[in-house]
């Protein structure tokens, strides 16, 4: 330094400084002590403590983890915007988080270890700098769960028809629910309260009227079952004055079971599935001997009947020869004696088949299998 160059202090520590070293009179180390490279917020956050979504900006936002640690990862990867304040280009990242439990009932503070990489001004070289961040967790009730525990609904789907078709109508329901929930994640009303048998099927508690018409209405489509609509005042809404409504949707399955004979059109059917699939009940003709699917659509119709099974009749396979099979009656033990021609499926002498009389001539039935 020459003669005539004054020298240049740190004002705060009083370190002798060349003129680039120092920053509006400090040095480095000084300058670090009151120029921050970022603040942190210490913040308020609403869990929910049944389902662990929490609270953003006035909205629950869902997550699809318990454990805590987890749930506060996702906090600051939606809020690490608004925990920060940054001075000059800097990079952050959040480590090591610990919780304490506060005095306050049901709240606990997690600390975070906040870091910071960065400069806050050009002329300064970059610098690390830690600082510890608190978010303080209120566990409460979003606004799902409150209603879910009060057993809220707005709408009811009733399961009705044959004991055995109205369970296997409940796992197809609960699989549609699945796929519509995991579409409407965010719907605060998207829950089923409860699940109830009562003495005429199974009951169905829907947090959401449209959730649960979307819901009755894919069951009409997929099984054919027919949909009642009803609904009742329950109440009126004290910043509309309208009227609230429970909705409930009677889902009436096919009258028909595996087994049954149906006379459609002058045709006769045996129905070899109780539940429709697709939109289409599985099914044999009678007449022509070959494998049908009848629309849902067209089985609601008034001039369907059903047969008496009092009209079938039970056969034993006596014989089988390369043109005729011949038939005992097990009712009466007479013989008869069939072209193969008329029995589009295999039959094995010794074995027992049943037959239906249609318009005086004597029709095979194959036997009802499970589908494959």
């Amino acid at each position: 330094m020459s003669k005539n160059q004054k020298k240049l202090f740190c004002i705060e520590c009083g370190k002798s400084l060349e003129k680039d070293e120092i920053i509006n009179g400090l040095c480095i180390d000084c300058y670090r002590k009151f120029y921050s490279l970022f603040d942190v917020k210490d913040t308020d956050i609403d869990i929910c403590r049944r389902c662990f979504s929490f609270r953003h900006r006035n909205k629950w936002i869902t997550v699809k983890t318990s454990d805590l640690t987890e749930v506060v990862q996702q906090i600051l990867k939606v809020k690490s915007s608004f925990l920060t304040e940054k001075h000059g280009k800097v990079e952050i990242s959040f480590e090591n988080i610990e919780f304490e439990r506060k005095s306050v009932e049901d709240t606990i503070t997690a600390v975070v270890r906040v870091v910071g990489i960065g400069k806050p001004i050009p002329k300064v070289p970059v610098y690390k700098e830690v600082k510890n961040l608190k978010l303080n967790l209120h566990f409460t009730l979003c606004q799902k769960c409150a209603q879910f525990t009060r057993e809220y609904f707005e709408a009811i789907i009733q399961l009705r028809g044959e004991p055995e078709h109205v369970d296997e109508a409940l796992n197809i329901t609960l699989n549609i629910i699945d796929n519509i929930f995991n579409k409407r994640k965010m719907d605060e009303k998207a829950f089923v309260t409860k699940i109830k048998k009562t003495r005429g099927g199974i009951d169905i508690y829907f947090g959401s009227n449209r959730i649960a018409r979307m819901v009755a209405y894919q069951l009409r489509d997929e099984l054919g079952a027919k949909i009642i609509e009803t609904r009742k005042i329950v109440s009126k809404d004290r910043q509309t004055s309208k009227n609230v409504y429970k909705q409930t949707f009677s889902v009436r399955l096919l009258p028909f079971k595996k087994g049954d004979i149906l006379e459609i059109n002058e045709t006769a059917f045996l129905v070899l599935d109780d539940i429709p699939s697709r939109g289409k009940l599985r099914s044999f003709n009678i007449i022509s001997g070959k494998e049908e699917n009848i629309p849902v659509k067209n089985l609601w119709k008034e001039d369907i009947k059903i047969l008496a099974r009092e009209n079938i009749e039970k056969f034993m396979v006596a014989s089988v020869s390369k043109n005729y099979v011949t038939l005992m009656n097990l009712r009466d033990y007479s013989p008869l004696e069939i072209s193969k021609d008329d029995i589009p499926f295999k039959i094995s002498e010794g074995e027992e088949v049943e037959a239906i009389k249609i318009k005086g001539k004597l029709y095979l039935l194959p036997k009802v299998m499970k589908k494959k």
